[in-house]
């Protein structure tokens, strides 16, 4: 009976799987049950490697997408742990070249590639903090009657330090699954070589908006010493890396919003079985969202590093004021400019994800939208799950959230840049005050 068992075995089980296989297709639940099981069939089953088809006239969705990819990627890291090959490259660095000085960058090497960063923003920031008090006003300062050298040391050392929550996040987000997960269902589909291509592109036109900035700063101004320029390079190189990651994560989320917006613009008959596995994928969106902004702690460190540039662009404000000279209007209007345009454009992209969510307007046709134009034409069996849809786009919104703020929309954005605007007048007015030298 035993040998009976070994040979009718391997027979029984394929004509099992095959059963669910075939039942799966009317069964998206089974289906997504059926392909958590795939994982451990493929790498660890000899008797079974079937593929499962899909449910027909639905498209292949991002969940299933990510299934597949990250069952792939695991069982080829299984054959990499075995092997003697390097390691598959994995999160964000399935973007990056393959080169050891990449994990040098700030918040990609791990842990201790992390502490050896913010021990260096930690001393940079108390050195800059201990010279604010002792360090006497520069001769270009005293030749425009100005003594700013306390407040802009104190001011530079508060924006060193906010680096180090940036750091963490990024750290939080290099080493993430779900991140991993997504980057392999991304770069499998057509839009795969587009990403690459779009940020590539993004990384040589940043770098480039850099070096010009770094000229800026650092030629056209005296400045305040070599420790001042090496630091300043430091927060750019910080600023490159961060703003990299956001742009990245920001375009996944658009291109999986978008391709859920091209599958809701289909006819009313071609939807028809498919709402609920919509809901399902735009509640993906809405984890992915979530987990790579609030969770990772992103959101927050740019928040804080947000609120803080406004201070700076109100100081210098301050300076182009009171240099009656105006030698250096040029370099005050850049840094001016500089801060102002990168916040409001970080805080458009930041927007525009719950916009193309939820957004009632005719011009953006949000997921929302589209959903709403199939009111009336879906079949009588498939309005629940329609209306369940629409309900889930109302109530769950998807979008960056920022703790004890809220979700950033196109609402948050206009009373936030009016705030600041209130805010910014204020600091003005106080930093006129102590920007001016006393006669003695």
């Amino acid at each position: 009976w035993a040998e009976l068992g070994l040979v009718a075995a391997p027979q029984l089980l394929s004509r099992l799987g095959q059963t669910l296989q075939d039942a799966s297709q009317l069964d998206p639940e089974l289906q997504k049950a059926m392909c958590l099981a795939a994982s451990h069939v493929e790498s660890r089953c000899l008797v079974w490697h079937a593929q499962f088809s899909r449910a027909a006239g639905c498209a292949q969705s991002d969940d299933e997408a990510e299934c597949s990819a990250s069952k792939s990627a695991r069982s080829d890291n299984s054959l990499s742990d075995c092997s003697e090959g390097p390691e598959e490259p994995r999160g964000v660095f399935r973007l990056m070249p393959n080169c050891r000085w990449v994990r040098l960058m700030p918040g990609l090497g791990g842990l201790s590639s992390t502490l050896l960063w913010t021990l260096c923003l930690v001393m940079g920031s108390c050195r800059f903090a201990y010279k604010a008090f002792r360090m006497e006003s520069p001769a270009w300062l005293k030749d425009r009657n100005l003594d700013f050298t306390t407040e802009a040391m104190s001011i530079f050392a508060i924006k060193v330090l906010l680096g180090v929550p940036q750091l963490f996040a990024l750290m939080n987000i290099s080493k993430s699954e779900l991140l991993d997960e997504a980057l392999i269902a991304e770069l499998n589909l057509g839009s795969g070589a587009g990403l690459r291509q779009f940020m590539r592109i993004v990384a040589r036109v940043l770098a480039l908006a850099q070096l010009v900035a770094f000229w800026i700063q650092t030629t056209q101004v005296p400045g305040f010493g070599v420790e001042y320029t090496v630091m300043v390079l430091v927060m750019q190189v910080l600023f490159f890396v961060s703003t990299l990651v956001y742009v990245l994560l920001w375009k996944m989320a658009i291109l999986r919003i978008d391709r859920l917006r091209d599958r809701i613009r289909l006819s009313s008959a071609t939807m028809s079985g498919c709402w609920a596995q919509v809901t399902r994928e735009y509640l993906a969106i809405v984890r992915f969202v979530d987990g790579m902004w609030r969770t990772s702690g992103f959101s927050l460190s740019y928040a804080l590093i947000f609120a803080f540039d406004m201070i700076i662009v109100a100081t210098v404000l301050a300076m182009t004021q009171v240099d009656d000279t105006r030698a250096n209007l040029g370099f005050e209007v850049f840094m001016g400019l500089k801060f102002t345009l990168v916040t409001c454009v970080l805080f458009y992209l930041w927007a525009r994800i719950p916009s193309q969510c939820s957004s009632s307007k005719h011009t953006v046709e949000s997921l929302l939208y589209l959903g709403r134009q199939h009111l009336g034409k879906v079949g009588p069996q498939d309005v629940l799950d329609h209306l369940s849809f629409l309900h889930c786009l109302a109530g769950q919104t998807c979008g960056v959230e920022i703790p004890l703020v809220g979700v950033v929309t196109q609402r948050f954005v206009g009373p936030l840049i009016r705030v600041a605007t209130v805010c910014a007048s204020v600091i003005i007015g106080l930093t006129l005050k102590l920007a001016v030298r006393r006669p003695a």
